[in-house]
């Protein structure tokens, strides 16, 4: 996985009244994609956290994103994500209710030769039925910067929660540290 300072324009919070952006010569609709075809919960706010805020925050969403480090393969620590967010290599999203932070997410993008896409590499929190609002507007900065879809790793149970999402591949893996010795 490539972490290179990130490129991209800033992502603004998309309002209702905008004009859709046009891409490729065609005018693009605002999505209703919500991720899942479950109920949502309760209303929240979904934010971009500008990078040069993201240390002021760290200290609430570091517990939120560590609950997903029990699931990964030892390639990252919670911790490695703060730099390469405030480099703006990768994105922080938070949930929020009252002001009171209630779920985090990291995103990257990825430039394949031929397409573009954001990447979810973390999610944590409560209430999961509330984190599917942070699907309209991940599409919406995932269109504002000319991605064409989503992609994230994932346990096997993200396919019964992400229904409009599809298992286009495996990953394998092969612990070999062993022969190091």
């Amino acid at each position: 996985m490539s972490h290179q300072k990130n490129l991209e324009p800033e992502i603004s919070d998309t309002q209702p009244d905008m004009e859709p952006p046009e891409h490729g010569g065609q005018l693009l609709e605002p999505t209703e994609s919500i991720g899942t075809t479950e109920p949502l919960g309760p209303p929240c706010e979904v934010s971009l956290i500008d990078p040069k805020e993201v240390e002021s925050i760290w200290p609430i969403v570091y517990p939120l994103i560590d609950k997903c480090h029990r699931y990964s393969n030892g390639e990252l620590e919670t911790q490695d994500f703060l730099g390469m967010i405030t480099s703006g290599a990768m994105q922080l999203w938070v949930a929020t209710d009252d002001s009171l932070i209630f779920a985090a997410m990291i995103t990257e993008f990825v430039q394949y030769p031929r397409k573009k896409v954001m990447r979810i590499i973390a999610i944590g929190g409560e209430g999961m039925k509330r984190w599917m609002r942070f699907f309209p507007a991940l599409e919406a900065a995932a269109l504002q910067v000319g991605c064409t879809g989503f992609e994230t790793l994932g346990r096997k149970g993200w396919l019964k929660v992400l229904k409009d999402w599809e298992c286009t591949y495996y990953i394998l893996t092969k612990d070999i540290k062993y022969r190091l010795q």
